[in-house]
């Protein structure tokens, strides 16, 4: 037979079973590799040796050595055949991850600040996903408004989500330098505060009462006088920047102008309670595209969006 007819003969399917023969120089332990009986692995070896007119293998004893016709193939073929096991595994791997959009609900102001990191880390680690976010102050129904997790603050009101606390937002009061100088040195004790001006984080009424937390855990309780509120956070923080007066907020909203000396800490030793941070999805069934999402979460969230 010549070269081309002898090229034209040969079954390509046989040389990943012959690379599994040389590499585990056994047709038993090649067999088993492959998931074939090893009557099919010799038949179909035997084959091979048949259409390219030379022995491939030497049969001495219990482990098959290449003869030089074998390695010199299996040099030549290798690498090719690798790269071709290569790009099957990496394309059943991308056939069976989940796809998808996946919806998540931050709260308004702690996402905005907060959650950039973490989405783009999600994205960047789930390619095959859109990322669809919901900026809210409303605990939304999950299940009802088609939302696979949400991170909430504070106290849970919904009991039929499944929850898991993945840290705390810790609060305190500051101020400008310019305000604690033109209003002497500022408060020496909570009850001090009612002869300030406050910066209101949140909405009237109930926000005026600010519950702090002491040396011993004392707890002392103030209806403070707000000469600003706002539902919006960077307004309070940047009000106190400009000298407004004292404003209680998140310490992470205040990290950097801290750092700064724009602002200054207030009555150090005294804050509001830590507010817990929770991971919730829907009870129940976690669909596929869902599961990754809250994998991730529960892994990255609480050192990203938690001090």
């Amino acid at each position: 037979m010549s070269g081309t007819n002898r090229e034209a003969a040969v079954d390509y399917n046989a040389l990943l079973l012959f690379a599994a023969v040389a590499e585990e120089r056994s047709l038993t332990r090649a067999a088993t590799l492959l998931h074939l009986p090893k009557s099919t692995v010799s038949r179909k070896l035997a084959a091979l040796e048949r259409d390219l007119g030379t022995a491939l293998f030497s049969r001495d004893g219990r482990e098959l050595e290449l003869t030089g016709a074998g390695r010199s193939l299996i040099d030549s073929a290798a690498p090719p055949l690798g790269q071709l096991r290569g790009a099957i595994a990496d394309f059943l791997r991308m056939a069976s991850a989940p796809t998808g959009e996946v919806r998540l609900s931050v709260p308004d102001d702690f996402g905005r600040a907060r959650a950039s990191a973490l989405l783009v880390g999600f994205l960047q680690t789930h390619p095959s996903f859109a990322l669809q976010v919901i900026f809210s102050d409303r605990q939304l129904e999950l299940a009802a408004e088609g939302i696979d997790a949400a991170v909430r603050v504070g106290e849970l009101r919904d009991t039929s989500v499944v929850a898991r606390r993945i840290g705390a937002i810790h609060g305190l009061l500051v101020a400008s330098p310019a305000y604690l100088k033109a209003h002497g040195g500022g408060p020496r004790s909570p009850q001090e505060l009612l002869a300030h001006d406050c910066l209101v984080f949140d909405s009237p009424p109930s926000s005026r009462a600010w519950r702090l937390v002491g040396p011993g855990k004392t707890i002392f309780q103030i209806e403070v006088r707000p000469l600003l509120s706002a539902n919006a956070l960077t307004t309070i923080c940047d009000a106190a920047v400009a000298g407004l007066g004292i404003a209680r907020v998140p310490r992470y909203a205040v990290k950097e102008a801290l750092e700064r000396r724009r602002l200054v800490e207030v009555l150090p030793g005294w804050a509001s309670a830590p507010r817990a941070v929770y991971l919730v999805h829907p009870a129940g069934k976690i669909p596929e595209r869902a599961r990754a999402l809250i994998g991730y979460l529960r892994k990255n969230a609480g050192p990203i969006l938690c001090d």
